[in-house]
């Protein structure tokens, strides 16, 4: 099967539909992949458009699934805790690519052990998922292609049946929704303060806020995740005037509260501050109005470029 072969899986406990591919087409890596719902679906495309065009980090989409992956791997990628359950259920292993290895992913999250829900429901797509390789090596056409019609294969429970079997349906996913951010309500008396008394300028700042891929936090009992990094620099003289990290699920309503900490610590009002994506643009635009600052959008922040290589080394505890 080609990894672009996608079919469905409905959980029949939640309903929600795992669009699933397989892997290893080209002898390289063996695995299925769930992506969950059509969030992960849509995640999953995402990722797939950025891989083809240039100057995308790989890296960074890999780490914005939803999904859980059933995949076989040399035993030097398995964590102590998944060999500890190997061991412990009598299970032996051996060779290149033989040792079974499960794992989840959020976005902005390593992949991690699944949970109670997740470990049914891949169990349930690895059965379904040997069911229909069996069927795709008979006949290919079994599969609608969904780059074409946009119509996916759907293994789902025949309830009306009520006898538990499963059938095919064919299931069209809904559109990517918008992208709904979670600003927080600025602290208005705050803002009209610092343009009542901080004098303007015609200087430029530069505005980031980032996931850091190259540093973990949590540990094992919960849930690990990459810090979001909020950076301002001066433009012109390439000096840090504020820095903070925060939950990745956080980041978008601590944009504000970090800027106005940074005009606090100027003493000063900037004529423009530079952004490089939409969501810290959004982000800003509320608070810069009042205050009469001016957001644009570049493609590249050479000042915050330059501050993240010389914290190359504390971006990485």
């Amino acid at each position: 099967m080609e990894d672009w072969e996608y079919f469905g899986v409905q959980d029949p406990e939640t309903g929600m539909i795992g669009y699933c591919y397989v892997t290893g087409g080209l002898g390289e890596h063996f695995a299925l992949v769930v992506n969950l719902g059509e969030e992960g679906l849509h995640r999953s495309w995402e990722m797939r458009r950025a891989a083809e065009e240039p100057g995308n980090d790989p890296i960074v989409w890999f780490f914005q699934q939803l999904a859980l992956t059933a995949s076989f791997e040399d035993r030097t990628l398995l964590a102590t805790r998944d060999r500890a359950i190997i061991k412990e259920l009598g299970l032996k292993f051996r060779g290149r690519n033989a040792w079974p290895f499960f794992r989840s992913y959020l976005p902005n999250h390593p992949p991690w052990y699944l949970t109670g829900w997740e470990t049914r429901f891949l169990a349930t797509a690895l059965r379904e998922a040997f069911g229909m390789v069996v069927r795709v090596r008979e006949d290919h056409s079994v599969l609608p292609d969904p780059r074409e019609h946009g119509q996916f294969l759907v293994r789902v429970v025949d309830e009306a049946g009520g006898n538990g079997k499963w059938k095919d349906d064919l299931r069209v996913p809904q559109p990517s929704p918008p992208k709904r951010l979670r600003v927080a309500a600025p602290d208005w008396a705050r803002v009209d303060r610092l343009a009542a008394e901080l004098p303007r300028t015609d200087g430029v700042v530069e505005f980031d806020c980032s996931i850091i891929h190259s540093g973990v936090r949590g540990d094992e009992e919960d849930r690990p995740y990459f810090p979001a990094l909020i950076l301002a620099a001066d433009a012109s003289s390439g000096m840090i005037l504020g820095m903070e990290m925060v939950h990745p699920d956080a980041a978008t309503e601590a944009i504000t509260g970090q800027f106005l900490k940074i005009l606090e610590t100027m003493q000063m009002l900037p004529a423009r501050v530079v952004v490089q994506d939409d969501e810290t643009a959004a982000a800003l635009t509320l608070v810069a109005r009042r205050l009469e600052i001016r957001v644009a959008r570049a493609r590249r922040l050479p000042a915050i470029a330059a501050a993240r290589n010389g914290l190359s080394d504390y971006l990485s505890l």
